[in-house]
């Protein structure tokens, strides 16, 4: 099975890998905006319009569905960039959310996407001139970016820093790995 299942906080380049992994020839999601558009909502409506729980479990449920195709389709070569919330606040979290990572573990590759502070800071905007729009502040970025780290590191299987590098390069030295 080619299955890369790409991790990360909100900035790593994610979205921007998978496309550049659809373009190679995987089969290609993104899910949250995946599920976003089924749902009838851009996905930044998706993010500030739905309350955080329905949104959590509207994304789980696609997560499952498309594990299943995954899991159905063994000689597939497949891509999904996965929410960053997707996998857990913590280790500690409820039991569906460490059934989740275990079987992204199991059905493919899955690789922790990281950037730093400065890089990521910009790239969601809280820095530069939409700065006064952000919706997160700085410091509460930072915080979680820590706290999920864990959770990102007991799932992956390979860290790529995406920092001053360009989705298409990241992508051609995944497609290497699988």
């Amino acid at each position: 099975m080619s299955a890369i299942f790409l991790i990360g906080a909100s900035g790593t380049g994610k979205s921007a890998i998978v496309r550049e992994l659809a373009k190679a020839g995987f089969t290609a999601a993104d899910v949250d905006a995946a599920v976003a558009g089924s749902q009838g909502y851009t996905l930044e409506d998706f993010y500030v319009l739905l309350e955080p729980e329905r949104r959590k479990a509207l994304v789980a449920r696609a997560l499952d569905d498309f594990l299943d195709d995954v899991e159905a389709d063994p000689t597939g070569r497949w891509a999904l960039a996965i929410p960053s919330d997707a996998l857990g606040e913590s280790l500690e979290e409820p039991v569906q959310a460490a059934l989740v990572r275990a079987r992204l573990r199991d059905a493919g590759t899955v690789v922790k996407l990281t950037g730093d502070l400065s890089t990521l800071v910009t790239r969601n905007g809280l820095i530069g001139q939409r700065s006064a729009t952000m919706v997160m502040p700085r410091k509460e970025f930072r915080l979680m970016l820590a706290a999920r780290d864990e959770v990102y590191d007991a799932v992956a299987h390979y860290t790529f820093d995406t920092t001053k590098r360009e989705a298409a390069d990241v992508a051609r030295e995944l497609i290497a790995l699988v």
